[in-house]
Formats: structure tokens, sequence, C-alpha cells
């Protein structure tokens, strides 16, 4: 991997921050990675012209207009994640078809993204949707028993993310305390960790973010997915 990489972009794809690692004495790799954060498309808040709005408007056609602040909600709900976006998305067409749209009405904006999420992005449309097949395994895999056992860090985390989702408020956030207080119920330091610690793993993982004060989910959509599924037995 690192000859390879001398001459072409090498690209690592992970959900923890130290996938990269192996044994110290072996690794030759872990010295040529750098780390970006999301969001993996950058957004313009005041313009459609944007490496977020291009994904956008190649996703839904250029039959559909849109505006900025119609790529501004659904910026806030996926931070630019292409999987998430493209799921989210063809939802959004699907509602489109079912609200009877014709193509002269398909101006869209945040009103109309408020719409489709009042209708869709309820927890038992999230459930039910097979646009969200994937991610549904993937977190309840996780929290599960098994999950604990095999990769106590994601376990740790998408417990953090489900936990801070519901707790949070309006705006989706969540004080630093509560986040502390959450991650000692799901006795982290039983498996090595500390709230400190694992929130700032989670943030360089793209699953949370914070401030002074606040802890917040970083991908808005994966924590309402957090909430709704069940883990596995």
């Amino acid at each position: 991997m690192v000859e390879f990489g001398n001459d072409n972009l090498l690209v690592l794809l992970g959900q923890e921050p130290d996938a990269h690692l192996i044994f110290m004495d072996q690794n030759q790799l872990s010295a040529y990675v750098h780390q970006d954060p999301f969001p993996l498309f950058t957004n313009d808040l005041r313009s459609t012209s944007s490496e977020f709005g291009d994904l956008v408007q190649k996703i839904l056609g250029r039959q559909i207009k849109l505006d900025a602040s119609f790529l501004n909600a659904v910026f806030n709900e996926t931070s630019g994640h292409p999987f998430l976006t493209v799921n989210l998305l063809r939802e959004f067409v699907d509602w489109l078809i079912e609200q009877r749209r014709p193509v002269s009405q398909l101006d869209l904006s945040d009103t109309d993204f408020a719409d489709f999420a009042a209708a869709k992005l309820k927890a038992a449309q999230l459930m039910l949707s097979p646009e969200y097949q994937f991610f549904r395994g993937v977190i309840s895999e996780a929290l599960g028993s098994d999950g604990r056992d095999i990769s106590p860090w994601l376990h740790l985390v998408y417990s953090a993310l489900r936990d801070v989702t519901r707790a949070a408020d309006s705006d989706y956030r969540c004080l630093r305390s509560d986040y502390e207080v959450l991650v000692e119920m799901n006795r982290a330091s039983e498996l090595g960790f500390t709230p400190e610690g694992l929130l700032g793993a989670a943030s360089r993982a793209n699953f949370l973010a914070f401030d002074e004060t606040h802890v917040w989910p970083r991908i808005r959509m994966l924590g309402r997915l957090s909430t709704v599924v069940q883990p596995r037995v």
C-alpha cells in the first residue's frame, strides 16, 4: 500500500480514526496517512454553486430546480455524507411522486424539505424505508452485545450518538455534562474509555461534534437512525 501510494492517490474509508494502525514494527503506512474530516462535499450557505450543490443536482436531475435553502436543509441532515445523501434524496423523490407534484412545480426550497421531513423522517418511516437498510444493520450490530465484545469503540460511539440524539434539544444539541453522564451509564470505563477520549475520537471519525458546552450528532441523519434501531441480540 505504501509503494502504491507513492504514485497514486490512496483513499482509506473507515469508521474508526485509527483503522490504519497495525503492529508498529511493520507499520510503514501510518506516517503517510492524513485524516480529513467531513464534509466530503462542501456546501456554500448562500449559493447552489458548490461541491454539495453539484452532487445533489446530479442525484435529482436537471429537471428539478433547487435553491440554496433546500441545499442547506439537506446538508443539515447528511453533512455531505454521499451515501446518506443519496439515500435521503431517493426517499425525497419518492415522496414527491406520492404528492403528484408536476414538473412545473419542482422549484425546491427549505419549505419543501420541511414538509418532507415531517412526513418521512419520523421513527416509523425510518424503520420501514428500504433506503436506510444498510445503516440500520450496521447500527444494530454495533449496539448489540456482540458489538460491545468485538468492537467496543464502535459500540460506545454509536451508543453515545443514540443517547445524545435522544437527549438533545430542538437544535440537536446536548449539554456536555449530560453527555458525560450518558457515556458513564454505558460503562465506558469498563472498556478503557473516558468520556473525553471517546468524544475526541468520535469527532475525528465524524460521529459527534462539540464545543465548550454542547455535543451534537455530526451527521443528524445517522443520529436519527441510531434512535430507532434495536440492538442485535
